[in-house]
């Protein structure tokens, strides 16, 4: 009976904590006006000489995304979110890098859009990136931080 009790205990503080500072409404999405747009042209030379010896990434939209932004974030975390479904030649992908190591910088956040070409290689056709501070704006914008 005591085990009971303390299970039940144990749950309702489990659900009381999980309740506590979630959002009552989802997040807005940022507005793309606050990101900067980032240049390509290097990086799909690159991407094209890749493809052009032999290499694989070409062909892995995550891997695209990946070398374009960097592998090694000096952050605690990188969060990658890709919205493709099976059989489509477009993916959007949000990498996310937070906890950073700058004493301005908390979050780097970069929206790209890749597709895909009829050689199987996937293109990045836009590339922005945004950002929010330790100290000042902690949404992500392109302003600077303080």
């Amino acid at each position: 009976m005591r085990g009971i009790g303390i299970g039940l205990a144990v749950a309702c503080l489990t659900a009381s904590l999980l309740s506590v500072g979630l959002p009552s409404q989802p997040a807005p999405e940022e507005s793309p006006e606050r990101y900067e747009r980032m240049a390509t042209v290097e990086f799909t030379q690159r991407e094209q000489e890749a493809a052009e010896k032999g290499e694989s990434w070409p062909q892995n939209p995550l891997l695209v995304a990946l070398k374009f932004v960097g592998e090694d974030a000096e952050c605690n975390s990188r969060t990658i979110v890709i919205r493709r479904l099976e059989g489509r030649d477009a993916a959007p992908v949000e990498v996310t890098d937070d906890g950073c190591w700058d004493d301005s910088i908390r979050s780097d956040k970069f929206k790209l859009r890749l597709t895909r070409g009829s050689d199987g290689t996937w293109q990045i056709t836009e590339a922005l990136k945004a950002w929010s501070c330790w100290r000042g704006h902690t949404d992500y914008s392109a302003e600077p931080c303080i």
